[in-house]
C-alpha cells in the first residue's frame, strides 16, 4: 500500500508512472475492489481519479470474474475475521445481492463460493494445528 500511495504522491505533482507501476494499481484495484467496505475507500478514490485509464481496466476485468470466484474471497475473509459460516451474516455479501431475485443464479454462485471459501480456510485453519 506505502507503494501506492508513493504513486499517486508522484502522479499529483505530474509524474507519470511506469508500466510496472500502471500495473501494481491494476493489481491493487482488483485485490480492493472485491473487498467492498474495506478502509481503503479514499485510496481507490484518489486511483480513479487520478489514473482513470487503470481503475477503467481494472473493473471490466472484475466484471469478468466468476461470481463464485468473488463469494469464495469473501468466505475466506469472513472466516479470518470470525463470522460464523452463515453467509448472511457478513454484511459485505449483502452487497452483492441487495435487490436480487431469491434464487437468481448469480446469487446462488455467489454463496456457494462463500460457503466454499469459508469452508477451505476453516480445514485450512485446523490443518495448521
Amino acid at each position: 500500500m506505502k507503494k501506492i500511495k508513493e504513486i499517486l504522491n508522484r502522479k499529483r505533482q505530474g509524474v507519470d508512472c511506469t508500466e510496472q507501476e500502471s500495473a501494481e494499481i491494476k493489481m491493487f484495484l482488483k485485490e480492493h475492489l472485491i473487498q467492498v467496505g474495506t478502509g481503503d475507500v479514499q485510496l481507490v478514490e484518489q486511483i480513479q481519479t487520478l489514473f482513470p485509464l487503470e481503475y477503467g481496466e481494472s473493473t471490466d476485468e472484475l466484471n469478468n470474474i466468476p461470481t463464485f470466484a468473488i463469494g469464495e474471497v469473501l468466505g475466506t475473509k469472513a472466516f479470518n475475521n470470525g463470522i460464523k459460516r452463515a453467509p448472511y451474516l457478513d454484511e459485505k455479501i449483502h452487497i452483492y445481492i441487495e435487490e436480487k431475485q431469491v434464487g437468481d443464479m448469480d446469487t446462488i454462485k455467489l454463496l456457494k463460493g462463500w460457503l466454499f471459501g469459508w469452508d477451505n480456510a476453516n480445514i485450512n485453519e485446523y490443518i495448521k494445528l
